[in-house]
């Protein structure tokens, strides 16, 4: 029997939403088109899709995570799963063609998917650096393709994509498709202030518009204001909560980027009264942090007073041990601590729980979360934690029966990779510094394998560390260097020189700086055609870079 359209939506509804009648409707007016492609540019959509699946009950609502690959393809492999799509559960199946295939077929009915976070450019298009040349272990080939091929082009769709820039939404949407998230004016923001604030927001409304006024209207800073506010009550007040805001000045350190800056300033508040009143809950939200933001597992927060090497210990004693049946989650064996502490993190408007026992974070919250952990020296003691908890957590050699549990954790696995590379190149880089060179010598091992003892490679490894976490510049100065030594060693018509440039036209790339990595790119192109040929892979790839390019450049 084929399954009834349905709203497949991870998260539940705000109750305290606040009805932005002209957003709903230019959202609503765009999308009812045929083949219509829409992006918020901004936060929202949610209770757009509510919406939709009330209105039109015979309308399929999917929404999927495109922050990175990984959690892209775990969406659309839940998608595959919820729909009982036939091959799905082959191991060589390709999940995005055929959730693809089911969803240009016009027999299904009419459909609404939403791509949430779709921040980063390099997921909708295709890549354009050299390091798709090779294909990673166990890596899907699918992932090196573009987001765009997957989304088909029929009458029966509607696509909503939310993104934080207006220049990742163009790479899916037409620039006349793209509606501005603007924050709320004065009367919306009163609304919510008064739904959060409960009965402590009777008794000045001049001061709950103020306080509006101050964080700029901003959803997230005044939910987690009014929560901070009706937690102290009545000892606490929105006009103390001002004059705080106003007058001191050491929460003001805590401001990063001028368009987050009042958010940051509630978080700011909100997270410090949360640390000095529930130290348990400030702990749970550091490691929170560290995890992809979206469909963090419950089970993973467990315990976490634990050490490094007790998390270890217990993974090699008890690797299979499960608490379901199904291998999930049995709620009744979570700690009521560690319940009271999701209460207080949710009250506050720091993570929501979705439907699937796992919860997600605000994007914003993680940034200024992590930025309070490295001020006060605590953010290796965190990240340790979570590297640790993955790694007792993670299938040994995973088979079949354990996919659901690696689509699961893989994304979070993703980020924990690239902090695992970064900590090995710097401590390598740091040994040799300070002249202990036995100790550097082993943990490049650890990085490069045991043949490999070059230097330069080292150099490039923390240059493409550096590169995973987008500090480009930095990535930029280490590459220089390290193709400074190759052409020194080697020359520069050597093909480990010209893997360096294409490195190196990557990071200038990913800086908006076209000119210099077209020069790079054609220097490399031409070397490609001479020493290989017109139709080898690696030549193909440099023509793919630098199409890319020349179309970045108009």
């Amino acid at each position: 029997m084929r399954p009834r359209p349905s709203l497949f939506i991870l998260f539940r509804r705000d109750g305290d939403f606040v009805n932005r009648a002209s957003l709903l409707e230019q959202i609503d007016k765009r999308c009812s088109l045929p083949a219509s492609r829409v992006a918020l540019v901004g936060l929202g959509g949610a209770e757009y899709c509510y919406r939709v699946a009330e209105r039109s009950p015979g309308t399929w609502v999917f929404w999927a995570y495109a922050s990175n690959t990984a959690r892209l393809q775990q969406s659309f492999q839940e998608m595959a799963d919820h729909l009982k799509m036939p091959g799905r559960q082959n191991e060589q199946a390709d999940v995005f063609n055929l959730v693809h295939d089911w969803l240009r077929s016009e027999s299904h009915g009419p459909w609404l998917l939403v791509l949430d976070n779709a921040d980063d450019p390099g997921i909708l298009s295709p890549p354009q650096d050299g390091r798709g040349a090779t294909q990673k272990k166990g890596e899907s080939s699918t992932l090196q393709k573009n987001l765009c091929r997957y989304l088909p082009e029929c009458r029966h769709r509607s696509l909503l994509v939310t993104s934080r820039t207006n220049r990742a939404a163009v790479e899916l949407v037409e620039k006349s498709d793209i509606i501005p998230i603007e924050s709320m004016d004065q009367q919306l923001a009163y609304d919510l202030l008064q739904n959060k604030l409960g009965g402590e927001g009777d008794s000045n409304n001049t001061e709950i518009g103020e306080l509006g006024s101050t964080l700029d209207y901003m959803p997230l800073a005044l939910a987690q204001a009014a929560t901070y506010i009706r937690r102290r009550a009545p000892r606490y007040s929105v006009k103390q909560y001002l004059e705080d805001c106003r007058t001191d000045e050491s929460k003001r350190t805590f401001l990063l980027i001028h368009d987050v800056s009042q958010l940051r300033r509630a978080f700011q508040m909100s997270f410090e009264h949360v640390r000095n009143t529930y130290r348990s809950t400030a702990d749970l939200l550091s490691l929170m942090s560290f995890f992809d933001q979206q469909g963090i597992p419950a089970d993973l927060l467990q315990n976490r007073e634990e050490t490094a090497d007790e998390l270890v210990e217990a993974s090699a004693e008890d690797p299979a041990e499960d608490t379901t049946e199904g291998g999930g989650l049995n709620v009744t064996s979570v700690s009521d601590d560690f319940e009271d502490d999701i209460l207080v993190l949710k009250d506050y408007s720091f993570i929501s729980e979705t439907t699937e026992n796992t919860f997600e974070m605000h994007r914003l919250v993680p940034l200024a979360m992590l930025e309070w952990l490295g001020s006060q020296g605590q953010l290796n003691h965190w990240r340790e934690q979570y590297i640790c908890r993955l790694y007792a957590e993670f299938p040994e050699n995973p088979q079949y029966e354990d996919w659901g549990e690696c689509r699961a954790l893989y994304p979070h696995s993703d980020e924990s990779l690239k902090d695992w590379a970064q900590l090995l190149c710097d401590a390598e880089w740091y040994g040799n510094d300070q002249g202990q060179a036995g100790e550097a010598e082993e943990i490049r091992k650890s990085i490069l394998g045991e043949e490999n003892s070059d230097p330069i490679e080292s150099i490039c490894a923390l240059a493409a560390a550096k590169w995973l976490h987008g500090r480009y510049i930095e990535s930029e100065k280490l590459y220089l260097q390290g193709l400074e030594g190759r052409e020194k060693e080697l020359g520069e018509r050597h093909p480990h020189t010209r893997s360096i440039m294409n490195d190196l036209a990557s990071t200038y790339g990913n800086q908006d700086r076209w000119k210099e990595a077209e020069q790079l790119q054609l220097h490399v192109l031409d070397a490609r055609k001479k020493e290989l040929s017109e139709r080898h892979p690696d030549t193909l790839l440099c023509i793919n870079n630098l199409a890319t390019t020349y179309g970045k450049q108009g």
